[in-house]
C-alpha cells in the first residue's frame, strides 16, 4: 500500500467518524462501503458499518458484518508471513471478531499464539484475563479457576477482585473464598501504607473485609481484623464523616450491627453524627434506646442557636424519621416552648403522624390565635393541614374557610380541593375547583396580562378534564411571555403527559431552544434562563423522540443535555435507549457515568446488570444485581434477573429459588410466573410448572386488559401457552402480537420455547402469512 493510499484510507476514515458522530448511520455505512470497494483490505470500514447497524437495531445485518470482517481478516492471515509488522494486528483483530460471535473455541486458539507475541509481563497477562474469561464462557470452570488464580498471584491489585467474583459465582469452597478475601486486603493494605493518598484502596479494603465478616459473623477471626481495620484507618481523635461512613456502611449493608455497637464504643462523643449513628445500631438489635435518646436530645440542645433553626431542624427530621420519634417530638416542643410562632414554620407536610406531638401542636396554634391577630389567617390554614394531616377533613374544611373570610386568597380554593382529592371526594373536589376558577378569573380581568395567573387558571381546567382551556390559556401564557422557559415547558409537557401528542411537544421544545440559541449569555441571565432549564428541554425532547420512534434523534438530545448538565437520569436514559439499541457498551459506559454520580443509585446498578446480562458477563451482572439489592431489599425484578442468571448456568435449582424471592414481593408479575414454569419444566417438574403457566397467563391477561405492552405480553404469552401444549391459543395470540408490532416475527424465530414447533403446520402458518407482510418489510426497514 502507497503512502498516497494510506493517507486517502485516513481522511475516509476521519469523514466516516464525523458522519458516524452526527447521527447519519445511513450515510456512515454507504459511504463505507465505497471505500471497501476503493481498499478492500481495510477492515476498520467493516466496524464503522457495523456500529451503524446498531442505532437501527438490525441485528442479522450487524452479524452480517461481523462475519464479513472475520473472513476479511482470515484472507489477510493467508497472506501475511509472522514476521510481517501488521501480523499481530491481524491477530489481535480476528480474535476481537471471533469474541463478537461468540466463538470462544476459535479465540482461544488464537490467544496462544498471541501469548508468543507478547513482549511484557502486563501484555501476556491481559490476554491470560480474556482466555479466563472464553473458558468461563465455555462452561470449563476448573481451567477458568486456574487461570484466575495464577493471575491473582501475579498482579495481585489488578486480578485478585476477578477471582473473588468467580469463586463467588461458580465455587461452593466459601474457606477457598475466604482465603482469598484475606490474601487480597493484604495485598491491598501495603499497597494503601505505600500510597495513603489512594481513597480506592481504603474503600476496597473495608469492603472485602465487610464481605468477608459477613460470610460468618461468628468468626473472631474476621471481627478481629475488621475492628483493627477499622482502628488502624478510621479511627482519629474525632469521630468523623469517614469514619461514619464506614459505620453506616457496616449497619446497612452486611448488618453486622453488634460489630458496629462494638466499634462505636471506642469512642466517647457528643456529637449528634456519632450519637444518631449509634442510635441506629441499638435500634437494629432491640436494645433499649432512651438514654441515648436523650443524650442525642441534650446534644441538639447544646447545639441550638437563635439562627440555625432551619439547619437543625432539617438534621433532626433526619435523623428521627431513621431512628427515634421520641427525639423529633422533643425538638418540636423544644421550638414551641422557646418561640411558639415557630410553629407556623415547621414544615411538617411530608412527615408520618407519629412523628407530630398533635395535641401541643393544636394547643400552641389555638394560644396564638388569642395572641397574633395579624396572623390570624396564616394560623388558621396551619391548623387546617395539621387536621388534614390527621384526615380530620371537617375541622379542616372550617379552618380553611375561616382563613378564606379573613384573607380572600385564591390559592386557599386549590388547596381545599386538593385535600378532598386526597379524601376521595369528588364533589367537593370539584366544587373547589370551580371557586378557584371564578377566583383566577376575576384576578385575570384586573390583570390580564398576567401570564402566571393564566397559566394557574390553565392548570385547574387541566384538574377538571377541560384540555381545550388548558391548551388555549397555556398558548395565551406563551404569548405573552414568549421568552419564559416556564411557559415554554408548561405547554409542551401538557402535549406530551396529558394530550400524548408527542409531535406537538417537540415542536414547543424546539421552538424555545432555538430561541436560547440567539441568546447571548447576558441576555440568558437576564431572562433567567439557564443550562439547566436548556438541559432540561433536550432532555424532554429526547422523551418524546423515543414515543414516536425516533430513536437517533433522541440520542442527540440526550447528548446536548449532557453537555449542558451532567445528571444521572439523562445518562440513565440515554444508556436505556442504547441497550435497546444493542449497543451494549456505551449502554455500560452510560451507566457507569450514572454510577459515579449516585453509587447507590440502585436502579442504575439493576440496569447496568441487565446490560451485562445480555452482554453475557455473568458474573459481572450477579455483582450488580446483588448491589442493588443490598441497597434495596424490595426490587422483584432485580431477583428475576439473577434467576436468568442461573438459568444461563443452567442451575434451576438456584434459578427457581431466586425467582420465588421475586414473586413474594410481587406476586402480580406475569413474566416472574413465566420464567417459573419454564425452570420448573427443565427440571421435569410437570405439574407444578403448569400451575405457574396458568398463572402467567392469568396476569398476562390482565396486563393486556389495561393496555400495558400488549405485543410484549401477547407475544410472552403465546410462549407459555405452547409449553402447555395449547397450540391454538397460542397461534392467536402470536398473530395478536405481530399485529401490534410487525418485528414480532423475528423473535419468533429466535425463542426457544418455539424452536422445536418451528415446522409444525400451525407455526409455519404465521411465518409465512406475516414475514412476506408488507406491514412487516417496511417496520423492518425502518
Amino acid at each position: 500500500m502507497t503512502p498516497e493510499d494510506q493517507k486517502e484510507i485516513s481522511e475516509n476514515l476521519d469523514y466516516a467518524y464525523a458522519l458516524y458522530n452526527e447521527g447519519k448511520y445511513k450515510e456512515v455505512i454507504d459511504f463505507a462501503e465505497k471505500s471497501l470497494k476503493q481498499f478492500p483490505k481495510t477492515y476498520e470500514f467493516l466496524d464503522l458499518i457495523r456500529n451503524s447497524y446498531y442505532p437501527q437495531n438490525n441485528s442479522i445485518k450487524i452479524r452480517e458484518t461481523q462475519l464479513r470482517k472475520k473472513l476479511l481478516i482470515e484472507k489477510l492471515l493467508k497472506k501475511t508471513k509472522s514476521n510481517d509488522p501488521e501480523y499481530p494486528n491481524h491477530i489481535r483483530n480476528l480474535r476481537y471478531a471471533y469474541d463478537e460471535l461468540h466463538q470462544y473455541k476459535d479465540e482461544l486458539k488464537l490467544i496462544e499464539i498471541e501469548k508468543s507475541l507478547c513482549k511484557n509481563k502486563q501484555e501476556l497477562n491481559s490476554l491470560r484475563s480474556t482466555e479466563a474469561y472464553c473458558y468461563e464462557q465455555l462452561k470449563k470452570f476448573d481451567k477458568a479457576q486456574m487461570v484466575y488464580k495464577e493471575l491473582s498471584r501475579s498482579e495481585p491489585l489488578v486480578y485478585t477482585k476477578n477471582y473473588i467474583t468467580f469463586l463467588n459465582n461458580y465455587d461452593d469452597d466459601k474457606e477457598n473464598l475466604n482465603e482469598t478475601r484475606e490474601y487480597y486486603i493484604k495485598q491491598l493494605t501495603k499497597n494503601f501504607e505505600e500510597f495513603p493518598n489512594n481513597i480506592g484502596n481504603l474503600n476496597e479494603i473495608s469492603y472485602q473485609a465487610g464481605e468477608l465478616l459477613s460470610s460468618n459473623l461468628e468468626n473472631k477471626k474476621y471481627v478481629n481484623l475488621y475492628s483493627r481495620i477499622f482502628t488502624k484507618y478510621f479511627t482519629q481523635k474525632e469521630y468523623s464523616y469517614e469514619q461514619d461512613r464506614a459505620i453506616t456502611n457496616l449497619i446497612y449493608s452486611n448488618q453486622n450491627y453488634k460489630i458496629a455497637l462494638k466499634l462505636l464504643d471506642k469512642f466517647d462523643s457528643d456529637s449528634l453524627l456519632y450519637l444518631s449513628t449509634k442510635l441506629k445500631a441499638l435500634k437494629y438489635l432491640n436494645q433499649d434506646t432512651s438514654k441515648l435518646s436523650d443524650a442525642l436530645y441534650k446534644s441538639i440542645q447544646k447545639n441550638i442557636k437563635d439562627d440555625n433553626y432551619d439547619e437543625l431542624k432539617q438534621l433532626s427530621i433526619f435523623q428521627i424519621n431513621e431512628t427515634a420519634p421520641k427525639i423529633l417530638k422533643k425538638y418540636i416542643l423544644y421550638m414551641i416552648n422557646k418561640s411558639p410562632s415557630q410553629v407556623l414554620d415547621f414544615g411538617l407536610t411530608g412527615l408520618e403522624k407519629k412523628y407530630i406531638p398533635y395535641k401541643e401542636c393544636i394547643s400552641t396554634l389555638n394560644y396564638l390565635l388569642t395572641t397574633d391577630k395579624t396572623n390570624e389567617a396564616s394560623i388558621r390554614i396551619q391548623m387546617a393541614s395539621l387536621y388534614q394531616m390527621f384526615e380530620q377533613y371537617d375541622l379542616a374544611a372550617k379552618e380553611y374557610e375561616k382563613s378564606i373570610q379573613i384573607r380572600d386568597d385564591y390559592f386557599i380554593y386549590d388547596t381545599i380541593a386538593q385535600m378532598y382529592a386526597n379524601a376521595g371526594n369528588k364533589h367537593m373536589e370539584a366544587k373547589f375547583i370551580n371557586k378557584y376558577i371564578f377566583k383566577l378569573e376575576e384576578e385575570i380581568k384586573n390583570n390580564p396580562d398576567n401570564d402566571s395567573f393564566i397559566t394557574s387558571l390553565a392548570y385547574a381546567y387541566k384538574k377538571i378534564g377541560k384540555y381545550k382551556n388548558t391548551e388555549k390559556l397555556m398558548k395565551k401564557a406563551l404569548n405573552l411571555s414568549p421568552n419564559s422557559h416556564f411557559n415554554y415547558s408548561n405547554l409542551a409537557y401538557f402535549y406530551y403527559d396529558d394530550l400524548k401528542s408527542y409531535s406537538k411537544a417537540i415542536e414547543i421544545y424546539q421552538k424555545f431552544l432555538n430561541k436560547t440559541e440567539t441568546l447571548s449569555s447576558k441576555n440568558k441571565k437576564i431572562l433567567r434562563i439557564t443550562d439547566d432549564q436548556i438541559a432540561s428541554a433536550y432532555f424532554n425532547m429526547a422523551r418524546a423522540y423515543e414515543e414516536i420512534g425516533k430513536q437517533q434523534e433522541a440520542l442527540k438530545c440526550y447528548d446536548k443535555a449532557i453537555e449542558l448538565e451532567k445528571q444521572e437520569i439523562y445518562y440513565y436514559y440515554k444508556a436505556k435507549l442504547l441497550k435497546d439499541f444493542g449497543d451494549l457498551d456505551m449502554a455500560i459506559y452510560n451507566f457507569n457515568k450514572c454510577l459515579e454520580i449516585s453509587p447507590n443509585s440502585y436502579g442504575s446498578l439493576l440496569e447496568k446488570g441487565n446490560a451485562l446480562l445480555d452482554k453475557g458477563k455473568l458474573s459481572e451482572a450477579q455483582i450488580h444485581y446483588r448491589k442493588c439489592l443490598k441497597l434495596n431489599p424490595e426490587i422483584s425484578s432485580a431477583y428475576t434477573n439473577m434467576s436468568v442468571v442461573y438459568s444461563k448456568k443452567e442451575n434451576y435449582k438456584k434459578a427457581i429459588e431466586w425467582q420465588r424471592k421475586s414473586i413474594k414481593i410481587d406476586k402480580t408479575n406475569a413474566v416472574s410466573w413465566n420464567n417459573l414454569q419454564w425452570y420448573l419444566l427443565k427440571l421435569g417438574k410437570k405439574k407444578e410448572s403448569e400451575r405457574a403457566g396458568k398463572t402467567a397467563i392469568k396476569y398476562y391477561e390482565i396486563d393486556i386488559s389495561k393496555g400495558e405492552n400488549r405485543d410484549f405480553n401477547y407475544f410472552s404469552k403465546a410462549e407459555v401457552l405452547v409449553n402447555l401444549g395449547r397450540f391454538d391459543e397460542a397461534r392467536k395470540s402470536l398473530i395478536e402480537a405481530i399485529k401490534i408490532n410487525p418485528l414480532k416475527i423475528k423473535a419468533i424465530e429466535s425463542s426457544e420455547e418455539f424452536a422445536t414447533h418451528l415446522n409444525e403446520k400451525w407455526m409455519q402458518e404465521i411465518i409465512k402469512k406475516y414475514k412476506t407482510n408488507e406491514i412487516y418489510l417496511n417496520s423492518a426497514l425502518l
